[in-house]
């Protein structure tokens, strides 16, 4: 929308119908102060957030952190109905079901195979006592 909006954003094309046009092709103006302080803030905090799971991932298998990252569904649910008044409709609900249970067998099928993984090594390492 930025972009859009500083390209063609003086205000020629307003007066459309349909909002999703209306917003991206609006005059462009600055946000009000107080808005600054609110976007830089979500703007480091966002860059914090990355940063942090990066080394996560950097000193950690992925195996082991993926499922903290299917936290994040509920809590978009909670904040979605508390700040906007949003429930997901049966589509997208159903869309959520269907990632958590992928990340769910992903995160199942880890284990599987981190359990066999360790079953063969200490097979193999009687095998080579005897």
């Amino acid at each position: 929308s930025g972009l859009i909006g500083l390209s063609v954003g003086h205000g020629q094309f307003a007066g459309f119908a349909d909002p999703g046009i209306e917003f991206l092709l609006r005059a462009w103006r600055w946000p009000p102060p107080g808005d600054v302080v609110y976007l830089a803030g979500i703007g480091g905090l966002s860059a914090i957030t990355a940063l942090s799971l990066s080394f996560a991932y950097r000193s950690a298998q992925a195996s082991l952190l993926a499922p903290f990252e299917y936290a994040i569904l509920p809590l978009v649910l909670l904040w979605g109905y508390l700040v906007f008044s949003e429930f997901p409709d049966a589509l997208a609900f159903f869309g959520i079901v269907l990632i958590a249970v992928g990340g769910l067998v992903v995160w199942l099928d880890g284990k599987r195979q981190a359990r066999r993984q360790a079953a063969r090594a200490a097979s193999a390492d009687q095998g080579s006592r005897k």
